[in-house]
């Protein structure tokens, strides 16, 4: 069954519509800078110019974020996908995610906080990390960096690097 209510909501803010957030008297709590992505859409030009991707987020009921994507090339949709992060209830200084999308992807994850950065780690289905990460960098209040890295024995090893501009 399709999935039209993420759709929606990605095209209704790409439009500039507004989405639910929490109040501003009460931030989500435990999510860093990644709840002020919260209402907005945000693009990213890939290397080459031919790739593309639209991720939207919003708050959900003062404690969730949702997150939908859209990746084009050469102007045809290629994949989309939907988010669901949530403050870890085990009380560690992390956020878990799932995640999924189109062809029947589905993944879990978590988001880490190093210092300003913000790292998400998929799992994979044996519960082990995936050897690859996206790590992302606030570049203003307008903007952010996301370099995806691989592991490698001499350690992270970036692949890709896409700078992130809010779309009004």
């Amino acid at each position: 069954m399709k999935r039209l209510a993420p759709a929606i909501a990605l095209v209704a803010l790409a439009a500039g519509a507004q989405a639910p957030s929490a109040p501003a008297t009460q931030p989500l709590a435990g999510f860093g800078w990644f709840a002020e992505l919260g209402g907005a859409c945000w693009k990213g030009d890939h290397p080459g110019g031919k790739t593309s991707d639209i991720q939207c987020y919003l708050a959900q009921f003062e404690r969730l974020m949702r997150g939908s994507i859209r990746v084009t090339r050469d102007g045809s949709t290629v994949a989309e996908g939907d988010a669901v992060f949530a403050v870890d209830p085990a009380g560690s200084r992390k956020v878990v995610y799932a995640q999924w999308g189109t062809g029947g992807t589905y993944a879990t994850g978590e988001l880490t906080f190093e210092g300003d950065a913000l790292v998400f780690r998929n799992r994979l289905a044996d519960g082990k990390e995936a050897p690859v990460r996206s790590v992302w960098r606030r570049t203003g209040p307008d903007g952010f960096r996301v370099v995806r890295e691989r592991s490698l024995p001499e350690g992270w090893k970036e692949f890709l690097t896409v700078d992130y501009r809010r779309l009004q």
